[in-house]
């Protein structure tokens, strides 16, 4: 392999671990989407989102006041490391919006009969499990994992959990 080769990706593997290694982020005091520096020109030919993008519903956010608003209101975070309220709720309209089979459903605060996998817990811990007693964390894990791996298999089963979640799957 040529030196350039395998230096770039060297480079490139570097990159990647440094960004996969945990931060310690300190107290944001405002929103990490700023939507700062974004300009937009014409061109004879051009091609893109007919709404002006992400970059300019987050302009349009930010110039109506509502991710002040939001951030005001919305109190769903103990601490802003580094996210905001503001940018969940943005980031889950782009996806909305990009996704249009996506729907966003409200529920209740507590409603473990609208979970499936509450269903799935039950079944493990009522019927397969009921009397199971592990030697130790590692042998619950293994036991539960492999009862995990035998119910992926189940797709009636699996169907089942999601149909008594009466939730409007589509």
């Amino acid at each position: 392999m040529k030196t350039s080769i395998r230096s770039k990706l060297l480079n490139a593997k570097r990159r990647i671990v440094r960004r996969l290694q945990p931060r310690q982020w300190a107290d944001q005091s405002q929103p990490m989407f700023a939507a700062r520096n974004i300009q937009y020109e014409i061109a004879t030919r051009t091609q893109g989102v007919a709404s002006g993008g992400i970059g300019a519903m987050h302009l349009l956010a930010r110039r109506i006041g509502l991710i002040e608003s939001i951030d005001r209101h919305l109190h769903l975070l103990k601490q802003h490391k580094p996210y905001h309220e503001s940018d969940h709720v943005l980031n889950i309209r782009q996806v909305l919006h990009d996704f249009p089979r996506l729907s966003l459903e409200r529920l209740p605060p507590y409603a473990p009969d609208l979970n499936p996998v509450e269903y799935l817990r039950g079944y493990l811990k009522y019927g397969k499990l009921p009397n199971f007693v592990p030697d130790d964390v590692f042998q619950l894990n293994v036991t539960l994992n492999d009862h995990l791996q035998r119910t992926r298999t189940c797709s009636d089963r699996l169907s089942g959990y999601f149909d008594a979640a009466k939730l409007p799957f589509r």
